[in-house]
């Protein structure tokens, strides 16, 4: 892919006015983004629980963390669909209100002690309601910027992984604020591991447990206020702002050659704006009907300018790049998604400073935020399915060793190896929205990428369930991240599989198989 230049982003985003759109949105994503403050907040909940049910542990506590990646996979679809109905705003305002929600009934479940109750709030209805909030803000975003679609999903996608920056201070800073020491339970060869704060301690452990419940009230407003300003500030471009790659000088293009070839009169301002977005697309398809597909100057390497047709959802279904796609992303994300969510509880084996442990929550959180970042840039500059392959080879690394490098009982080897996986992590979020838009056209981005996302979650949500219930054995514990070691250096050859075939069907990630180009070329 050509090397489009960061200066040349900030110059756009100044000169379209997409500042705002890019600031709303990422406001949403760091409201749904607190689902990755569960490895944090589970300490908490699970405590509370304990006290109405000792038999609660990590274990039962932890469905909500996988059950909200679930609801996150079957909401994004619905997402995608209301987005291109009733538009993103009204969207995102549906799936505030399931989070605001969300906070709501958890405090009752908390309150009421009941685990159903927990896992039905934080998992289901914040799932569902995060996952119809997810895709529509990014898609606003790529139609004020198209041509930017790695440092767009980046900058957007980021916020969705550093929302646990807040959440996890909030968290700590509310629900244990003298610090009460974390217990373990067994330890890393035991069959079922736990770590809480013991509540019949009284003094600060007794009031982290009261405060568990009344923290779910506190997120509730945080997250409303993240919306409000997330759903003002987004906003769709103005119906005469389609940006081109580059200014195209001509007032009237003519087609070149039969088929109802003809002038079309495409008028622009003098910055490149094209307002006559149906007859460019009559004249590009008339065109490339003759001559194949035309390139502009300044766009991606291999791009058509005209608007790739998106596959419905049969044909996504049908084609090999989109299942390949979904088998890449469930082999490269599903290693740093489990250790999002089972960090705190593992480690605690090891450290016993809660405080610590939620510091390195917070920093995770950071380093995720920053994966979306500079795995986006990079898949501008490189190409997405090249830092796809590199990132995977690069978390493989530190996923296979994440469990030695925690026994070592170092604090800064647990921070480097936690945050170094979540940056890897975060980068899969930054990465594989801008390739569902590139593959298979930007229109239609939401549906296609929420049904992704939907046969992501499926599978990634059977496959961690599996893995846990595998805990136990002679390894205990440690096995899972070998295991998930494993299974991300599968994602690696997968992605590289990825990227060959993408390559093999046309440079710039073009969906259409050979012989259909050559038949548009004849």
């Amino acid at each position: 892919m050509a090397d489009v230049p960061g200066e040349s982003f900030v110059v756009e985003v100044c000169r379209r006015g997409a500042l705002k759109p890019l600031v709303g949105a990422f406001c949403l994503m760091l409201a749904i983004g607190s689902c990755y403050s569960w490895g944090v907040l589970t300490t908490y909940v699970t405590s509370s629980l304990r006290q109405d049910h000792p038999s609660v542990g990590y274990t039962e506590t932890f469905s909500s963390y996988i059950l909200g990646l679930l609801f996150v996979a079957i909401g994004s679809p619905v997402g995608g669909r209301l987005e291109r109905t009733i538009g993103a705003r009204a969207t995102c305002a549906v799936g505030g209100t399931l989070v605001i929600s969300s906070a709501v009934f958890a405090y009752l479940s908390i309150k009421a002690g009941s685990l159903w109750g927990v896992v039905t709030s934080v998992g289901v209805l914040f799932g569902f309601g995060g996952g119809v909030t997810l895709l529509p803000p990014l898609v606003c975003c790529y139609r004020w910027l198209p041509e930017y679609k790695g440092y767009v999903s980046g900058i957007v996608m980021s916020g969705y992984g550093g929302g646990a920056i807040i959440f996890d201070q909030i968290a700590s800073a509310y629900a244990n604020p003298r610090n009460a020491p974390v217990q373990a339970e067994g330890d890393a060869d035991d069959d079922h591991w736990n770590a809480f704060i013991n509540c019949d301690a009284g003094g600060a452990s007794a009031g982290a447990c009261d405060r568990a419940a009344s923290m779910y009230l506190l997120f509730a407003a945080v997250f409303a206020g993240l919306y409000a300003v997330g759903i003002l500030l987004l906003a769709e471009p103005p119906a005469s702002a389609l940006w081109s790659a580059s200014p195209l000088p001509p007032s009237t293009l003519t087609s070149s050659g039969g088929g109802g070839g003809g002038e079309y009169s495409l008028m622009f301002d003098g910055e490149g704006l094209l307002p006559d977005v149906a007859a460019l697309d009559k004249m590009l398809d008339d065109e490339a009907s003759v001559n194949g597909p035309r390139q502009l100057a300044g766009s991606q390497a291999g791009e058509q300018t005209g608007r790739r047709r998106p596959a419905d959802m049969g044909e996504l279904a049908a084609h090999p790049l989109a299942r390949l796609e979904v088998l890449s992303f469930i082999t490269t994300a599903m290693a740093g998604f489990s250790v999002a969510g089972s960090f705190k509880s593992f480690a605690s084996l090891h450290f016993s400073d809660d405080r610590f442990l939620g510091a390195v929550g917070s920093l995770s959180s950071v380093a995720n935020l920053a994966g979306r970042l500079s795995w986006g840039a990079a898949a501008m500059r490189f190409g997405w399915s090249r830092a796809l392959v590199a990132l995977s080879a690069v978390q493989t690394l530190f996923v296979a060793t994440f469990a030695p490098a925690v026994a070592t009982s170092n604090e800064v080897v647990l921070a480097a190896w936690t945050c170094a996986i979540l940056f890897n992590y975060g980068g899969n979020f930054a990465i594989y929205p801008t390739a569902t838009a590139e593959l298979f056209g930007q229109e239609r981005c939401g549906e296609n990428h929420g049904a992704i996302l939907l046969v992501f979650g499926v599978a990634a949500t059977g496959a961690t369930l599996l893995l846990t219930g595998l805990e136990g054995g002679e390894h205990g514990s440690s096995a899972l991240y070998y295991i998930l070691g494993g299974i991300q250096a599968l994602g690696t050859a997968v992605a590289l599989a990825l990227s060959v075939l993408e390559r093999r069907w046309g440079a710039g990630g073009s969906a259409v198989p050979p012989h259909r180009r050559s038949q548009q070329a004849r």
